[in-house]
């Protein structure tokens, strides 16, 4: 069940028109970007010249950009699944919820330990095909290579299709997680289980984790007996947007790398108010903000977590308040484990492969397959 009707992404005649006007505005401000990067102070670009170009594209995009042209120019997360694997020949399979929200296999259903991935896009979109990929790259790192590794039992994907945009405000995205995480463990009892995303989708993350310890308010979101499961082997947090609602002068990131990232401020703040529309905001929705001790006892629900992020990134300065706040209150530092990598900006682990370059050049990607490795147990050689 896709998370958005289809007749309400169609674009009138008149709507269409403005789009080829929006593409010569994003193609020409992009170009604009590329001649002036050999001149522009290296505050406001990035060292990469390719990594530069390529970031200006989406910032300049979504920038001139609205919710019309935000959902028309996507597909959705079930579309570009089932692209992924007709591409790969690859078998399809999900679970449905008995909501109706889906959730697509990337690997063997019968993985002995799954990662519940939540996509990033701001609340606002679907999917991309880097985030699919993403995830398949993982699968295919920590399964033998004798075997078949998308169809392999060691470790798998479940990648959550979940409500946004106009069609899912707040709290709605963490009650199709919580949800999802229960069908997990009560009706497919996996036994181990990390949950994941970027982005928004590392707010969603943050959000269950709160959720295990405070059941959320709202009637809407399930409740989850933590007394009857076992700990989360892990949480991967992929530069977190872990204040949706901070400012430049909280966060000077914002500011400081507006033109080294693909983010903007500009349209993170449309993007947020349209999440929550007029929702209050709390330490689910706003996790920077949760109170003194709201951590205390996350060590019970979940073993270890990662969280990396680059020093380009505007969300970077929010994503490391959370980050002090959280360690803190953890049991072990040890366990608890945050990575900023220089030079590179906003989920470049996940974006930056399909961008061109080489998994193996984003040192972000290095460390989560790495730290991926470790939680899973596959050593170097397999």
């Amino acid at each position: 069940m896709p998370p958005r009707p289809a007749d309400q992404v169609r674009l009138s005649l008149i709507e269409k028109v403005k789009l080829v006007l929006f593409y010569a505005v994003v193609i020409t401000k992009t170009c604009g970007s590329a001649l002036t990067a050999p001149f522009a102070a290296p505050a406001n670009r990035s060292k990469v010249y390719k990594r530069h170009v390529a970031y200006s594209l989406v910032r300049h995009l979504f920038s001139n950009s609205n919710t019309r042209i935000d959902q028309a120019i996507t597909e959705d997360t079930d579309s570009v699944y089932y692209q992924w694997a007709k591409k790969h020949k690859v078998a399809t399979a999900r679970e449905v919820l008995p909501d109706g929200t889906e959730a697509f296999w990337i690997g063997s259903k019968d993985a002995k330990t799954v990662l519940l991935f939540f996509h990033g896009g701001g609340f606002n979109l679907p999917a991309l095909p880097a985030h699919i990929n993403f995830a398949a790259r993982l699968v295919d790192e920590l399964n033998p290579p004798s075997s078949s590794s998308l169809s392999s039992a060691n470790f798998a994907v479940l990648f959550l299709q979940y409500d946004f945009g106009p069609w899912g405000h707040y709290p709605r995205q963490l009650a199709q997680a919580a949800a999802l995480y229960k069908h997990v463990v009560e009706d497919l009892r996996i036994p181990n289980i990390l949950i994941g995303g970027d982005s928004a989708g590392g707010n969603i993350s943050i959000s269950l984790l709160s959720h295990l310890l405070h059941p959320h308010p709202d009637a809407s979101v399930p409740r989850i007996d933590v007394r009857s499961v076992t700990a989360l082997k892990g949480a991967l947090l992929i530069s977190p947007w872990a204040d949706p609602f901070g400012t430049e002068e909280e966060y000077p990131s914002l500011k400081r790398n507006e033109f080294k990232d693909l983010l903007h401020a500009r349209f993170l703040k449309r993007w947020a108010d349209g999440w929550v529309d007029g929702k209050p905001l709390d330490a689910y929705n706003r996790p920077t903000q949760a109170p003194k001790g709201w951590w205390a006892g996350v060590d019970k629900v979940l073993e270890r977590f990662l969280l990396v992020v680059g020093a380009d990134d505007v969300l970077v300065d929010g994503a490391l308040k959370f980050a002090e706040t959280f360690r803190k209150e953890w049991r072990d530092e040890r366990d608890a484990t945050v990575v900023v990598f220089e030079d590179e900006g906003h989920i470049s682990g996940v974006m930056d492969p399909d961008m061109g370059f080489k998994p193996e050049e984003v040192r972000m990607w290095v460390q989560i397959r790495d730290w991926m490795k470790g939680v899973v147990g596959v050593s170097d050689g397999q």
